[in-house]
């Protein structure tokens, strides 16, 4: 709801109708169109793209991302909730990994801890 007008919401909920692709990109709300043709290709290059990142750092941003959209304003709580996954993300055996993979000019064999 806070990524769309009310009254683009409630046409939305209240009539049911279908939205455009053409209208939920221009509406931000849709982060790629793609012809069907490219569709399998792009969607496989897409989900490649994010498996070959560190799964723990995956996993804190998304879980900040859920906890900064449902905060509003952020309380002292919430943010020692995400300081905490952040601390866990540095402390983490990957987050060595991905330096050291950037330093040795390699890719990063990421194990999700």
């Amino acid at each position: 709801m806070r990524r769309l007008p009310l009254n683009l919401v409630k046409e939305m909920f209240f009539t049911g109708a279908p939205v455009k692709a053409a209208d939920a990109a221009k509406w931000g709300i849709l982060n790629h169109l793609v012809e069907v043709s490219e569709l399998e290709t792009f969607t496989y290059d897409l989900a490649r793209l994010i498996a070959a990142k560190a799964p723990l750092v995956l996993t804190v941003v998304k879980e900040q991302l859920r906890i900064l959209t449902d905060a509003s304003p952020i309380t002292s709580d919430v943010f020692e909730r995400i300081e905490a996954l952040r601390e866990s993300v540095y402390q983490s055996a990957d987050y060595q990994e991905g330096i050291d993979a950037f330093r040795e000019k390699r890719m990063p064999a990421f194990a999700g801890r």
